[in-house]
């Protein structure tokens, strides 16, 4: 198995940013295209991963909220604890099965934020969570969701977000959440990938209204579109981090006004 990870007080520079890809699953994070215009704790509170495995691959985004500890922690806990068993060859696939796995998930990692971010005091770090679980053979795609982080699937019409949220805004790391609130708060799902092209995962600072990109899933289109003339599809994902990382930092600039962008891709077309 292959793991990446970008973590915000890795990368503190307005304007830079870093992005890594091996195969068809790539990162990137930046701390933003200009100067946050909000109150916050910490210069970069984003993060993202993956993992590659025979079977499939692992792509994840966190958006930390009052410290970079929660996303570290989300990001960190999926990697070195998870992902070689939600990877594996074994899991059945069926959505029962997976939403019984994905409480389980749900449930550590809030413990694991909830430990990183106890020194915080009373307002302690928390994060949103994008995560999927790709496994191109079988044609699956297993799907989870907190917060406002974004979730797209590119297919050959166009791209379009899965598991949007609706209502409040809810976070990992909340520490009046049990099991039940935790599961009730998150959206989970399994789904085809026949004919998708690409797995795009974003923070908000992609799509924020006065900040990000106008139309998030037209910039993720273009993004993987011009990536897919590569002639080597293993560059494919890599080159849509960057393309899209570009767009949403001019973007900033543009209305000066940034904020923390993580991006994971995962490509699944011309392999």
């Amino acid at each position: 198995m292959h793991t990446a990870k970008l973590c915000g007080p890795e990368q503190t520079q307005i304007g830079n940013h870093a992005a890594v890809g091996r195969g068809f699953a790539a990162i990137g994070l930046s701390r933003g295209g200009a100067a946050k215009t909000y109150r916050y704790r910490d210069p970069n509170e984003d993060a993202c991963a993956f993992a590659t495995s025979p079977a499939g691959m692992l792509l994840a985004v966190a958006d930390g909220h009052w410290g970079w500890e929660g996303s570290q922690a989300a990001v960190l806990r999926l990697i070195e604890t998870h992902a070689a068993s939600l990877l594996a060859t074994g899991d059945s696939g069926h959505s029962e099965s997976w939403e019984a796995t994905a409480r389980t998930l749900l449930v550590d990692l809030q413990q694991q934020i909830l430990r990183a971010g106890g020194h915080r005091g009373a307002k302690p770090p928390r994060t949103t969570l994008s995560l999927a679980i790709a496994f191109p053979e079988r044609s699956l795609m297993n799907w989870l969701c907190v917060g406002d982080s974004l979730l797209f699937v590119v297919e050959e019409g166009g791209s379009h977000e899965i598991g949007a949220p609706v209502g409040a805004i809810h976070y990992l790391g909340s520490p009046a959440d049990d099991a039940e609130r935790l599961y009730a708060h998150a959206r989970v799902g399994s789904r085809s990938l026949r004919d998708c092209r690409a797995l795009v995962l974003a923070t908000d600072g992609l799509s924020e209204p006065g900040i990000g990109v106008v139309d998030p899933a037209a910039s993720i289109e273009s993004a993987s579109t011009s990536a897919a003339r590569a002639e080597d599809p293993e560059l494919c994902a890599l080159e849509t981090v960057r393309n899209l990382l570009e767009e949403v930092l001019s973007s900033q600039r543009r209305q000066r006004a940034g904020d923390n962008i993580a991006i994971a891709v995962g490509w699944l077309g011309a392999r």
